[in-house]
């Protein structure tokens, strides 16, 4: 499994390889309607990510305060929100991917490789969010 970080890393550098062609562009229009989305797409990013790695503090907090069966079931439920958030976070990465290389073909390499790293599927759809 990719850790946090690392999806992070690839993230980032999917989205800057959205930079060049971007700058490509004339300017105004839809260059700064694409920056303005990619600037709004990574201040949400790292808020859900902050927001995701709380809950699993306080998981983990849970689990190392608890002795016997309730210890159990505190790793139980620290293992299924890792795996819940690690599929959130897959999801955002392949409808990233598919934002991109909609209007990008030269992305698709790009992406096809961000999704080999990650594990990642392009237009593989969000799994519920829990209220978010």
């Amino acid at each position: 499994m990719v850790d946090r970080r690392t999806f992070l890393v690839v993230f980032a550098g999917v989205l800057l390889a959205a930079v060049p062609t971007a700058l490509a562009e004339p300017a105004g229009g839809r260059t700064m309607d694409r920056c303005t989305q990619v600037t709004a797409a990574q201040e949400r990013l790292q808020t859900e990510v902050g927001a995701m790695d709380g809950e699993l503090d306080r998981k983990v907090a849970a689990m190392n305060a608890a002795e016997g069966d309730a210890k159990v079931q505190a790793i139980a439920s620290l293992l299924t929100e890792l795996v819940r958030q690690r599929r959130v976070l897959d999801a955002d990465v392949a409808r990233v991917h598919t934002a991109l290389t909609q209007d990008c073909p030269t992305l698709q390499g790009s992406a096809a490789r961000a999704d080999e790293e990650t594990g990642a599927m392009s237009g593989v759809g969000a799994p519920e969010r829990d209220g978010r």
